[in-house]
């Protein structure tokens, strides 16, 4: 199966000299299966001229065997996934990492940076651009940290509570969104001085203490990291928050127990939520839905 992906810090900053720390997540995910039911194809025939496309015009980056891909999807393959579109989880990057996995011809590209460039070509039939990051996570089923200045390097994680001193979770705030609009309102705060200071003097240095705090395995370091961060994006970054789950951002800053931060591009979609403890998740789990990573 290949699984979708969450990303846990970076959103937006990473493209303002921040790190970022994305992970796949099993929760949902996707492989292959067959029907006659051609609606459940979705895009993926239009995928595939988009990729046999750029064969034709010698551009396509990864050795893919599109006659054999052309074939199948005629026949009524198509990619059953239950992956949330709208969400920010890999919807396309799953799909992306699917058909390079099922359809590469000869050997995985062994260079990270080439493969991430090959499912950047791909997937970039989705969005009209993309940086090959979602599928790749979604491919090797690896957590991925890029950092602007060194690039990017696979990890593993420990998600034990008892290594984290607490529970990472995801709650689905039911709203369905569009990234794009998120990413144009961010650049658009960057623009402002003062916000752009903000964001390099506090949102910045605390969402890579976080990603530092989490590798490293120091839990009290981690929760204070993401206090931080939920704090700044209450306060400067409230129109990305869903109007419904305000008040309960602010009980929980309130609290010594929960912390919520914005997953993905925000504006709906999932909220990344941190709990020091059991009792905390499961008050939250009477009122949500919500996922455990």
């Amino acid at each position: 199966m290949i699984p979708a992906k969450i990303l846990l810090f970076g959103e937006h900053i990473v493209l303002q000299g921040a790190q970022a720390l994305a992970t796949p997540w099993r929760q949902f995910g996707g492989d292959w299966a067959h029907s006659q039911d051609r609606a459940l194809q979705r895009d993926l025939p239009r995928f595939v001229d988009y990729l046999n496309a750029l064969a034709k015009r010698g551009q396509l980056k990864a050795s893919l065997d599109l006659l054999t891909l052309s074939k199948e999807i005629e026949e009524g393959w198509y990619f059953k996934s239950n992956i949330p579109t709208g969400y920010g989880a890999g919807s396309s990057g799953a799909l992306t990492a699917a058909i390079y996995q099922r359809y590469k011809q000869g050997e995985q590209a062994s260079d990270l940076k080439v493969l991430k460039e090959q499912l950047g070509q791909m997937e970039s039939y989705f969005h009209g651009a993309s940086s090959g990051t979602d599928p790749l996570i979604c491919l090797l089923k690896q957590a991925v940290l890029l950092d602007p200045e060194r690039g990017f390097s696979t990890l593993s994680l420990d998600w034990s509570s008892t290594n984290l001193g607490g529970q990472f979770f995801v709650l689905d705030t039911q709203q369905a969104r569009k990234a794009e609009p998120w990413i144009q309102f961010f650049k658009q705060k960057t623009e402002e001085s003062h916000f752009y200071d903000l964001m390099h003097q506090s949102l910045i240095p605390s969402s890579n203490q976080a990603i530092q705090a989490l590798i490293a395995g120091a839990s009290d370091e981690l929760f204070s990291a993401i206090d931080q961060v939920s704090l700044f994006q209450i306060n400067h970054l409230s129109k990305m928050i869903p109007p419904a789950f305000h008040q309960l951002w602010k009980q929980a800053l309130a609290g010594e127990i929960v912390r919520l931060k914005i997953c993905g591009a925000g504006g709906g979609g999932f909220i990344l939520g941190f709990s020091r403890t059991e009792e905390g998740l499961s008050n939250l789990q009477k009122q949500y839905q919500i996922y455990t990573l």
